[in-house]
């Protein structure tokens, strides 16, 4: 029940994003936060401000046996959140055909920080993954409170969001941390 309120708070919040985008003229961003509202829509969180962030979760999170949180790169915001939502939703799919018997999938995807452009001086610094990583150890906390105690938490970071994840993943409570397209993360050691 708790999950669904969230849910059903956070489309609210994006259709009110979506009207507040309209009433300034900016169709493609009314539209972007109008999907986003869509009831078929799980978001463990929304804020429409700025580039905007979204959590969103592909598959039942509660009953989950595996996780698999996905923490985009750079260019990545509610007006390009189409591509990591597809990307998301593949993930899952495949997932869930590939698992086991019995074995229950969730897949969450994570825009909990403004990423940098590929084309500015902000990609080139870990100013943003600096303040983006503890954002990403509150949504493991959460996610561990709303999983059952078994679950297979794992983190797949992309491009600047690998940087995010080695920022965050001293301590971290997951089974697995997947770097795909890193820049680099400043670690000294890898398993």
């Amino acid at each position: 029940a708790t999950l669904e309120k969230a849910y059903t708070a956070n489309r609210a919040n994006a259709a009110e994003a979506s009207r507040m985008a309209a009433d300034h003229g900016d169709r493609h961003r009314a539209a972007a936060d109008r999907a986003m509202a869509d009831r078929s829509r799980h978001l463990l969180a929304f804020d429409g401000r700025g580039a905007g962030l979204a959590t969103e979760v592909f598959g039942d999170l509660a009953r989950a046996d595996r996780v698999a949180v996905l923490v985009p790169g750079s260019d990545t915001g509610l007006d390009t959140y189409g591509r990591f939502r597809a990307a998301a939703l593949a993930l899952h799919r495949q997932l869930v055909a590939e698992a086991p018997a019995g074995t229950r999938t969730a897949v969450v995807a994570w825009l909990g920080y403004e990423t940098p452009g590929t084309v500015s001086t902000t990609v080139a610094t870990t100013d943003r993954a600096d303040r983006a990583a503890p954002e990403l150890r509150d949504l493991v906390a959460d996610l561990r409170r709303i999983t059952g105690p078994g679950t297979r938490l794992s983190l797949l970071c992309h491009s600047y969001g690998s940087v995010v994840c080695a920022r965050a993943a001293d301590g971290l409570d997951v089974a697995d941390i997947a770097l795909v397209g890193s820049p680099g993360t400043g670690a000294d050691t890898a398993a």
